[in-house]
């Protein structure tokens, strides 16, 4: 799709509502190319501004995911050239959680 195409000084969002059914302490594990700002719940988590290129779990961030519905914001923003991201949700030794997603 050409709309989706690596473009300079881009931003790119994604969101996701993660249910869990107890509150649990988790890790973001996250890679990005370039900056990144994540929010949990409507507060930021994790901030990278920086030109770098995409490497997977590059940052681990701990949090406390909430009994319930937790709403994560993932902005990514592009200098120059090929962007993206990628985000794991896992438990504090980074193993899959038991999630539902809506």
């Amino acid at each position: 799709d050409r709309e989706m195409q690596p473009r300079n000084a881009v931003f790119a969002y994604a969101y996701a509502e993660v249910f869990l059914d107890a509150e649990t302490e988790a890790r973001l594990l996250l890679g990005s190319d370039d900056g990144l700002r994540v929010w949990l719940n409507g507060e930021v988590v994790h901030t990278v501004f920086e030109k770098r290129g995409w490497k997977a779990d590059a940052d681990e961030v701990d949090v406390t995911l909430a009994k319930g519905r937790n709403r994560l914001l993932v902005k990514c923003c592009d200098v120059k050239g090929k962007w993206g991201f990628s985000l794991r949700l896992t438990d504090r030794e980074s193993e899959p959680l038991d999630i539902r997603m809506e």
